[in-house]
Parts: structure tokens; C-alpha cells; sequence
């Protein structure tokens, strides 16, 4: 087996995007297809050219739904919380499987309308993705999340993923397909 990529990115500096997801009335956002990447697209361009290493993005009705091509997750009082599918983010398996493990873990772990100001005041920010599995955002529009460092749930987060992708963890031994 390889090796996780789980705390191998730096922790990202983020940037709430001016561009908004696209309205689920406009097009299925759920579906992976390449018009559904148009904002994403500018908002990583407008981030970048910003000094930022990632956007997030929020929907017409000024709830966070996602980074461009991640899942975002806030910690707060030690709860794990993420906008639910109905704020336009896509239905993402890393997503899940964090959601699933947390919950194994006996963590708080709950669907919830993050606003923007939720991620200013957050004991901790993190995203999920296929490339980045589990990345800590430090930092959103120049306000300091938490310490300004990875926190403990993220990195707790980011070991029992690494455990369950690696084989490591057998209570998700069913997720693998080893060859």
C-alpha cells in the first residue's frame, strides 16, 4: 500500500470568494461536470492573486458551501460542523468518510448553515478533498483561526483518516479494494 497524503499540504491561507456557487435552480450542482467548476475556477484565480492559497466559496444566500474543489468543515466548542448538501457543496466522499469516522470516534459531527462570520470565530477550520484529504485552514481573510496553528481536532482528524484509507483501522476495512 502507499502512503497517505494526510498532513503532507501545508496548512492554507483562504480567501471568501466574491464568486458565489452556482443555485441549484440554475443547474443539478450535484452533478461533476465541467460548467459546475466555472466558479470555482475564478474564485482560486481571484484567492491566488490575493496572496491566498485556497477560496471558499459561499451560495446565493451567503451560506458557506465549499473551497473550490473541497468540503470545508469548522470545529467549535468540540463539535464538528459542515454545511449540508442543500448550500450547493458537492456531495464529496472524503466528506463523507471524515463524517463516518468522526462518528465512529464518538465525535460530535453535524450538518450545519455555516456563515461566513462562523468561520472567523471557529476553533478550528479544516477541508476535505480526494488530492488534499485533510488540510487545516489557518487563516480566512486575514483573521487567525484559533491559534493560527493546525488544531487537535484537525489533527486527530487527519490520523484516524490516514488509519482507515492505509487498512490501519478495521472498522472500514469494507471502504478498500487491495490489489
Amino acid at each position: 500500500m502507499g502512503e497517505s497524503k494526510a498532513g503532507k499540504f501545508s496548512d492554507a491561507r483562504c480567501k471568501v470568494s466574491s464568486w458565489v456557487r452556482i443555485d441549484p435552480r440554475a443547474q443539478p450542482i450535484q452533478a461533476k461536470v465541467a460548467v459546475n467548476y466555472s466558479s470555482a475556477a475564478l474564485a482560486r484565480i481571484e484567492a491566488s492573486e490575493n496572496g491566498y492559497d485556497e477560496a471558499i466559496i459561499l451560495n446565493t444566500d451567503g451560506r458557506v458551501a465549499e473551497g473550490c474543489v473541497e468540503n470545508i468543515f469548522i470545529c467549535r466548542n468540540g463539535s464538528i460542523l459542515t454545511p449540508p448538501l442543500s448550500t450547493g457543496c458537492l456531495n464529496g466522499i472524503t466528506r463523507d468518510s471524515v463524517m463516518q469516522i468522526a462518528e465512529a470516534d464518538r465525535m460530535d459531527v453535524a450538518e450545519y448553515d455555516v456563515y461566513r462570520d462562523d468561520l472567523y470565530v471557529a476553533d478550528e477550520v479544516f477541508m476535505t478533498g480526494t488530492v488534499a484529504e485533510i488540510r487545516s485552514v489557518t487563516q480566512v481573510d486575514r483573521a487567525r483561526i484559533g491559534t493560527g496553528r493546525m488544531g487537535r481536532i484537525t489533527k486527530e482528524q487527519q490520523k484516524s483518516f490516514a488509519n482507515a484509507v492505509m487498512g490501519r483501522d478495521k472498522r472500514f476495512g469494507q471502504w478498500l479494494t487491495f490489489i
